[in-house]
């Protein structure tokens, strides 16, 4: 004897416009970060400068310590200090 549980129409009405609901949100916010960083561009751009400094920055040094043929020489300690 094989029990099914039916879901009652109600609940997937729900589901589903919270899900489409969700869905808009998730196209909308690329849209948003846009205008945060404009608008912070605009308000003090040395800030943004500087966002853009330390995440170049840090990115790189990740990189450096990921490839460790390119740093034996340089030694761990150095880039801990660089982060």
């Amino acid at each position: 004897m094989q029990l099914r549980m039916r879901i009652p129409d109600t609940m997937m009405t729900d589901f589903n416009k919270k899900t489409q609901i969700s869905m808009q949100k998730m196209m909308r916010y690329p849209g948003y970060i846009c205008r945060k960083t404009w608008k912070l561009g605009r308000d003090d751009p040395r800030r943004l400068i500087h966002a853009f400094k330390v995440g170049f920055s840090l990115t790189l040094v990740s990189l450096l310590y990921l490839m460790e043929p390119l740093f034996k020489g340089v030694g761990k300690k150095m880039l801990f200090g660089l982060l």
